[in-house]
C-alpha cells in the first residue's frame, strides 16, 4: 500500500468477518510527543500495527481512553482478551501524517487527502462496514466525491443528535459492492459509550450481538 505512510492493521481473521461482514475501524490521527524516540517510532511504516498491538490488544492504554471506550462500545465491556476482538477487525487512521501533539487538529487539506487514502485502503481490503471514530471526515465527503467517478453514493445523511454530536451514515456502491459508513463521536473524551453502543445496536444489530459474545464477564 504505497500511498499510505502507515500500513493498516488487518486481523488474521478479518476475512471471516463479524456475522459475515468485514469491519474496518477508521481512527483519526497519530501523534508524537516531540521526543526523538517518539518521532522515530511514529515514522515507522508499521506504527499503526504497533499501536493496535500495544494499546488495543495488550490494553496498554497510555493516557487515552480511545480504545477502552471503543471496546465498551462494541463489546459492552472491556473484560476480554484483546485478540478475541481484534483478530476479526481491520484498523487504520484516516489522517496519514503525524500530529505534533495530541492537541493539534488536522487541517481541511488533511481530510481531503484522507479520503483519497481511505479509498485506496478499501480497494485493497474490501470491507463491508466502516466505523469512523470521529465525525470530522464526513464534513469533507461531499466535496471529495465531486472529483471521483469510481463509486456511486447511494445515501449520505446526518442522523439524530446523540449527546452533543450528530452521527452520519453513508452507503456507497463500488465495483458492485455496497459499503456502509457509520460516523460516531470520537471515543477519547466526553463520550458516552452506552449511548453510542445503543446507536450501533440499532444499525448493525447482528454484528453487535456477535461482539457481545466476546464479553468474558458473562461467562
Amino acid at each position: 500500500m504505497n500511498d499510505l505512510k502507515w500500513e493498516p492493521f488487518i486481523g488474521k481473521n478479518f476475512e471471516i468477518g463479524i456475522s459475515q461482514k468485514k469491519i474496518l475501524i477508521v481512527g483519526e490521527s497519530h501523534f508524537h510527543n516531540g521526543s526523538e524516540k517518539s518521532i522515530k517510532k511514529i515514522n515507522k511504516i508499521n506504527f499503526t500495527k504497533i499501536v493496535i498491538k500495544e494499546m488495543a490488544i495488550k490494553k496498554e492504554y497510555w493516557s487515552t481512553k480511545f480504545f477502552q471506550n471503543l471496546h465498551r462500545t462494541l463489546v459492552g465491556s472491556d473484560n476480554f482478551k484483546g485478540e478475541n476482538l481484534w483478530d476479526y477487525l481491520a484498523f487504520y487512521n484516516f489522517i496519514q501524517r503525524p500530529m505534533e501533539t495530541n492537541k493539534e487538529r488536522p487541517r481541511s487539506k488533511d481530510f481531503l487527502i484522507g479520503w483519497n487514502s481511505f479509498f485506496y485502503v478499501i480497494k485493497e481490503i474490501k470491507p463491508d462496514i466502516c466505523i469512523f471514530i470521529g465525525t470530522s471526515p464526513s464534513h469533507y465527503f461531499s466535496e471529495f466525491k465531486k472529483e471521483r467517478v469510481d463509486f456511486k453514493t447511494i445515501k449520505f445523511k446526518r442522523l439524530d443528535k446523540i449527546g452533543n454530536s450528530y452521527p452520519r451514515y453513508a452507503k456507497i456502491l463500488r465495483e458492485n459492492n455496497e459499503i456502509e459508513f457509520y460516523f460516531i463521536k470520537h471515543t477519547s473524551s466526553y463520550y458516552s459509550w452506552k449511548k453510542w453502543r445503543a446507536f450501533l445496536e440499532k444499525k448493525i444489530p447482528d454484528q453487535i450481538a456477535e461482539f457481545s459474545m466476546i464479553d468474558e464477564s458473562k461467562l
